[in-house]
C-alpha cells in the first residue's frame, strides 16, 4: 500500500516455543487501518508495544539521518517514534508478524537502577522529538500509564535496594512534573505516593 510503516504484532513466546501471549493489550482492541500522518498520528500512538513487528521504509530512515541512540535502553522506541513522527502513511495489519523469544537472562528482565535512570532521560529526550516535530500534545499519549508502569517495575525489582530506588527518581522528576501538571497522578496511586 505504499506505506512508510506497517505494523502488525508480536506474540510472546517461551524458549521453547509455547505461546504466552498471543497479542499485548495495547493492540487487542485496535483493527487493522491505514493512516494518514500527522492527522492519525494519536492511533498510530497507541501501539506501542514493538520496535521489531514493522517494516520501515529504508528512504525514509536515510533521508533524515534516524539512528539508535547508542548505550541507552528504550533505544527501540526513541528510534520508533523519530521515524514515525516524519511518517505520511501507516498500515497496521492486525495480525502477528513476529515472535519474541522470552529470554528472562536478557537486560529486559533484569533491570537495575541504572537501566531506569538512563531510561528516564530517554523518554525525556523523546519529549524533545515530539516538541521538535509540533507535535506534544500528542507526547502524552506514549506516557498512559507508563510512569506508573515502570515505577512498579522498580519498585517489584529484585536487583534494586530501596536506597538505588530513590536514586533513580531524579531521572523521572520531570516526568512527574508533567504528569502532575497535566492532573494525571490522581489515578496512578504509586505515582502519587512517590
Amino acid at each position: 500500500g505504499d506505506a512508510d510503516l506497517v505494523t502488525g504484532y508480536c506474540r510472546r513466546v517461551a524458549p521453547d516455543g509455547a505461546v504466552i501471549a498471543e497479542i499485548a493489550p495495547a493492540y487487542a482492541a485496535v483493527p487493522a487501518h491505514t493512516s494518514e500522518l500527522p492527522r492519525e498520528l494519536p492511533r498510530e500512538l497507541l501501539m506501542r508495544d514493538s520496535f521489531s513487528a514493522r517494516l520501515y521504509r529504508r528512504e525514509l530512515v536515510a533521508a533524515h539521518g534516524l539512528f539508535f541512540p547508542e548505550g541507552t535502553p528504550g533505544e527501540d522506541i526513541f528510534f520508533l517514534y523519530s521515524y514515525l513522527l516524519r511518517c505520511k502513511k501507516a498500515v497496521y495489519l492486525a495480525k502477528p508478524v513476529y515472535d519474541y523469544v522470552v529470554n528472562e537472562a536478557s537486560v529486559t528482565h533484569n533491570k537495575d537502577a541504572r537501566y531506569y535512570v538512563r531510561l528516564g532521560e530517554c523518554y525525556q529526550k523523546m519529549r524533545g522529538l515530539f516538541a521538535d516535530a509540533g507535535q506534544s500534545a500528542c507526547f502524552p499519549i506514549i506516557l498512559e500509564n507508563i510512569l506508573e508502569e515502570h515505577l512498579r517495575g522498580m519498585a517489584a525489582s529484585e536487583r534494586i535496594s530501596q536506597e538505588a530506588l530513590a536514586e533513580t527518581l531524579p531521572a523521572w522528576e520531570w516526568l512527574f512534573r508533567l504528569e502532575a501538571d497535566a492532573g494525571r497522578l490522581e489515578p496512578q496511586p504509586l505515582a502519587a505516593c512517590v
